[in-house]
This record gives C-alpha cells, structure tokens and sequence, in this order.
C-alpha cells in the first residue's frame, strides 16, 4: 500500500498516550527530512475511573505486582529522558504533541479516541497511515474503518505473545529472543492484524525485565522508520498472524517461573543502567557532543 500527500508525502497520524516510552519508540518518526509527514497525533488518557478498574482487574487477576511493575517501567523511561537534559530530549525523545505541533501538525488530548469529536479531528487529517504506538486503548470498530491502514507497535513476538506482559511472559517462558512486531490492526481482536515488521533482541540470562523492555522499546525505535518508508513506496507486505496464545494478567506463575530462571522484573541499580542505556542509544544517534 502506498500513498502520499500533496507534497509528495505520505500522511501519517500517530494515536499515542505520549508516554516516555512512546517518545523513545517515536522519537526517530519526528526527524526532519523524512519522506513523510506527521499530519497529527492523537494524545490518549485514561479517565480515574478507567484507572481504577484496570487496578482491580489486576488485583482480581493477583496482578497487583505487574500494575506496580509497569508504572516502574514508565518511571524508568522518564528519569532518563530527564537525564539527557532539555537539548537531548527536544533532539532525541521530544514531547510528541509538541513536536507534531511543530512541524505544522496538528494535536488532540482524548480520553475517549473512539468516538465523537476525537474520531472526527482523526478523520479530518485524511491520514493514509495511522501509528498505534502505546495508546492505552483498544481501537474500536469505527475507527479501524475510517482509515486504510493502522499499524499497532506490540512489545513481544507475534503470533506467540499476544496481550499483556509480552517480555515478562516471553522471558518467564524460557525464550532465547525477544522481539518488538508492527501489526494491522484491522478487526477488534487483540494483536491480531496481519505482521508488517519484527525486530528481534536475543535475551539476556539474569537481566531484569525492566531492561530488555527498554532495549526492545530502542529496537522499535530503530525499526519504525523502516516500516513507514515500506508504506510510502509500497514495499511493505504483511505475514499472517495465526495461533500462539492470548495473555491476560499474568498472575503469580510467571513470576515464579521467572524467578526459576534466575530472572526478575528489576533489579537494584537499574534506574541508572537505564540512563546509561539511554545515553548510549542518543550518543549513537546525535553524536558524542549531544
């Protein structure tokens, strides 16, 4: 599928919760000089009373742990975007709304992205290609067909690993590789969509979940320009999306099936093995004297 828009580019709309580690994952999308253009985003919240049940599912799943473990993970990212100071971060990881605005786009914060005026200012950017990059919601029938194509950033491998905790149950599983998939996203089943592009990292024995997250959120990163360039020339072609298992809130089994492993969600002193993490990855991107 390909696309572009009347200056020869393609028209991308980016449905995020604009979250650190949406930055880190989007980061590379918002360069200048790219063939395409980033028409707007669409800023996802929760309302309080969405957070709420979503604690109380985990605590009636006996998940309570990884709700706690995945706010650890968002505080990780964002201490070591802070890290980078101001100048990294409007180079590197920019706030998405900002940077969109920008560059001549165009920002909405929603808590309800499905419907009403939140669908209309989605539908009137005319996008050929929409970017589900950690939206906090589930992409409902009448947005899936108001555009020709979303494309949704799963954190594990598909078909395996659908759900919630992809890295914590791939590694709780004994996996020798981990992996970030774009997928369509063309029905309400979730992380069903066809496979447009996967990015693998081999697992690391004793490193804690925390930080293969954040190496695979880099992967993502390096890989999302790739597979919106294969959009705009028409290059892309999917791979089926069949079998593998569907991970509701993992429950204390994993978690003791990690532990077996000698694995854990963190570790002591990965706060700054993520700055340095994260250093290293915009070193390698802007240079020694970022």
């Amino acid at each position: 599928m390909s696309g572009s828009a009347a200056d020869g580019r393609l028209r991308v709309l980016i449905v995020s919760s604009g979250d650190a580690l949406a930055r880190i994952a989007a980061g590379a999308l918002l360069e200048p000089g790219a063939p395409w253009r980033v028409v707007g985003l669409l800023e996802t919240r929760f309302e309080p009373i969405a957070r709420l049940r979503l604690v109380k599912s985990a605590a009636s799943e006996r998940s309570l742990y990884y709700a706690l473990y995945m706010q650890l993970e968002m505080f990780a990212a964002r201490r070591s975007l802070d890290a980078l100071g101001a100048r990294g971060r409007a180079e590197w990881a920019p706030a998405l709304a900002d940077a969109v605005q920008a560059q001549g786009g165009r920002a909405m914060l929603t808590t309800q992205p499905n419907a009403g005026a939140a669908l209309e200012f989605a539908r009137q950017l005319a996008p050929h290609l929409v970017l589900s990059i950690r939206p906090g919601h589930i992409l409902r029938r009448a947005f899936i067909r108001s555009f020709p194509l979303i494309l949704n950033l799963h954190l594990t491998r598909l078909p395996y690993f659908r759900g919630i905790g992809g890295v914590f149950q791939s590694l709780a599983a004994g996996e020798r590789e981990l992996a970030c998939t774009f997928h369509a996203i063309d029905s309400e089943g979730v992380d069903r969509g066809g496979i447009a592009a996967q990015a693998t990292v081999p697992a690391v024995p004793g490193e804690s979940v925390l930080l293969q997250t954040l190496r695979l959120y880099l992967a993502a990163r390096a890989l999302a320009p790739d597979v919106v360039r294969g959009v705009a020339t028409g290059s892309l072609s999917m791979l089926p999306n069949e079998g593998g298992s569907y991970f509701s809130w993992p429950g204390p089994g994993p978690l003791g099936e990690l532990r077996k492993r000698g694995g854990s969600l963190w570790r002591i002193g990965d706060l700054a093995r993520a700055e340095v993490a994260i250093r290293s990855a915009v070193d390698a991107s802007l240079g020694s004297d970022s």
